[in-house]
């Protein structure tokens, strides 16, 4: 069903893959996004099955749009939240989604303050700042310190795929050229050394390709496909 870990005993963080689920071609198997057009009552098992896996409580997800907005989940929330791109919580026992196939699953964890986070970074999203607007909010709203966070990438599209054109090549040519090997965009070095600059040490990123790598979702290589996801939970002594 996918691969994870903990930062450390109450903090759970998984990256699924495609396998695990019910859902068929060309959402096989374990389709994780109602969004996509893939049968609901599929989707919503592949939603059951993985949550009885990592044993989740209760679940806030993102109606996900390549923008640049984070809201803060109050509550024991197991809403979709509108028009965003990133949540950040202090609550226990509520686990964030990030949905992706090919997008960077970005998630956060501070040990200090103990809140987490979950980020849908794109194209769209790292050039639009998504990173530092989300790394100023846990500051402003939580009195985060950006060297406590502790931060995990999951598995994206590399720049050995990531191949752009248009206005978006235009904007990387500008902007960050650094990151670009002819028209080919690599985004998690991008996303890397934005975290680097806003003082962010902890970050790890061994993830594989997803266009490359068979196990997951791609978007770019497949088209009409399914969506894996991002998760991670804090759990209260009681929930552990």
């Amino acid at each position: 069903m996918g691969r994870g870990g903990t930062l450390d005993a109450s903090v759970l963080v998984h990256f699924t893959n495609r396998y695990g689920g019910v859902s068929v071609s060309p959402y096989a198997t374990n389709n994780l996004a109602l969004h996509v057009k893939d049968n609901p009552l599929h989707v919503k098992e592949n939603r059951r099955l993985t949550c009885k896996a990592l044993s989740l409580p209760h679940v806030a997800s993102m109606e996900q749009v390549h923008g640049t907005q984070v809201r803060v989940v109050e509550g024991q929330c197991t809403q979709t939240y509108p028009a965003c791109d990133g949540l950040i919580t202090k609550e226990k026992d509520v686990a964030l989604m990030v949905l992706v196939a090919d997008c960077i699953p970005v998630v956060l964890y501070d040990p200090k303050t103990e809140v987490i986070g979950a980020l849908h970074v794109g194209r769209a999203g790292a050039f639009g700042g998504i990173v530092p607007h989300a790394i100023g909010l846990l500051q402003s709203t939580f009195g985060v310190e950006p060297s406590s966070l502790h931060v995990s990438l999951g598995p994206s599209i590399g720049g050995c795929c990531y191949e752009i054109g248009g206005e978006a090549l235009v904007t990387a040519q500008k902007e960050f050229s650094t990151y670009l090997d002819g028209r080919y965009l690599n985004l998690q070095a991008l996303v890397q050394d934005q975290l680097a600059r806003l003082g962010v040490v902890h970050v790890e990123s061994d993830a594989p390709c997803t266009c490359c790598d068979g196990r997951y979702f791609s978007y770019r290589r497949e088209g009409q496909t399914g969506r894996q996801a991002g998760i991670i939970l804090q759990r209260s002594e009681s929930g552990k």
